[in-house]
């Protein structure tokens, strides 16, 4: 019987108000990086919408070039930042709706949104570092070659 009165206490966990502000301010600087995130994203938009011309000169040797990112990059990139800007923006509202209101549910989903955006974060950092690896593996089985 005992037994069970622990189990219980275990996960019947309460916030209190140190918690209940270090959760606040979480919220608010996870809703600063939202906003500086889509401040980025509309720059990177525009910059590659924005043709940009160089003029290289070398001796009497000119040359004009595009400067111009990949637009298929920069589609990839937005989307996936917009993506993980939403999860962390549904982290900051639901996490501050639910210290406010003391709103478990609320809380758990905040929380929820959180978890899911390590979750990819994880995942796309995970991707990025097999496309390197099989990249460096190209390379150094080219130059075996030679």
């Amino acid at each position: 019987m005992e037994q069970q009165n622990q189990d219980s206490s275990l996960f019947d966990l309460r916030i209190d108000e140190n918690t209940k502000e270090q959760l606040r301010g979480l919220s608010k600087w996870a809703m600063i990086v939202v906003v500086t995130s889509i401040i980025s994203l509309v720059l990177s938009i525009i910059q590659a919408f924005t043709a940009k011309r160089e003029t290289v000169e070398y001796g009497s040797f000119k040359m004009q070039a595009d400067k111009n990112p990949n637009v298929g990059s920069v589609i990839i990139s937005v989307i996936v930042s917009a993506i993980l800007a939403y999860m962390l923006y549904q982290f900051s509202v639901f996490t501050k709706k639910g210290v406010d209101n003391l709103s478990q549910p609320d809380l758990n989903k905040g929380l929820s949104s959180l978890r899911s955006y390590f979750m990819v974060y994880g995942i796309i950092i995970i991707i990025v570092m097999a496309i390197i690896l099989v990249a460096l593996l190209i390379v150094g089985s080219t130059a075996a070659l030679r």
